[in-house]
């Protein structure tokens, strides 16, 4: 039961910062080098931000251990997707036309995504676990308030709403490194 909901919350925390894996066939629009500049600059972010990211550690038989890896988890997760939002933010809208609508969802999701995990860190790092039971209430209230993001994508997602911008995505070399 405890490897289920850990492996749920697991999962619906890093749902939270995949990035969208479909590529859009944008037509023979080639990016110009800014887009391809651009795109790289936030694909780079997302695989740094990522590549930090070590998974809790989780035995059944230490609920207060458990607690705490998994609060360092969520916490570090939040701060990555800060990192992304802040990178985002400083890169300006993506120099397409029309890109301003994707990067605003980009950043508000990104926002909303990040507080929200770092409310629900907060909250378990203040739940009262002693024993596998009350870990296990913890992770289930836990995994319900995170499974509202278990289909974001990332802020990439958002921002390939944008056909030139998907393009960019595309043919970027540090995107295409990263698997978007």
């Amino acid at each position: 039961m405890i490897r289920r909901l850990v492996c749920g919350v697991v999962l619906a925390s890093v749902t939270a910062t995949s990035v969208a894996g479909c590529s859009d066939d944008s037509g023979d629009d080639k990016p110009t080098k800014a887009q391809l500049a651009w795109a790289g600059r936030i694909c780079g972010t997302v695989k740094q931000s990522g590549a930090t990211l070590r998974f809790p550690t989780v035995d059944p038989k230490n609920g207060p251990k458990s607690k705490s890896s998994i609060v360092k988890f969520l916490r570090d997760l939040s701060g990555s997707l800060k990192a992304q939002e802040a990178t985002l933010r400083a890169a300006g809208a993506p120099p397409v036309d029309g890109g301003r609508a994707g990067y605003d969802t980009a950043l508000a999701n990104l926002t909303k995504v990040g507080q929200e995990v770092g409310a629900t860190a907060d909250a378990l790092a203040k739940a009262k676990v002693k024993d596998k039971a009350t870990l296990t209430r913890s992770l289930t209230d836990v995994g319900q308030k995170l499974a509202r993001f278990n289909s974001y994508q990332g802020p990439t997602k958002d921002l390939r709403a944008n056909p030139r911008l998907g393009a960019a995505f595309d043919q970027s070399s540090d995107c295409q490194r990263l698997g978007t």
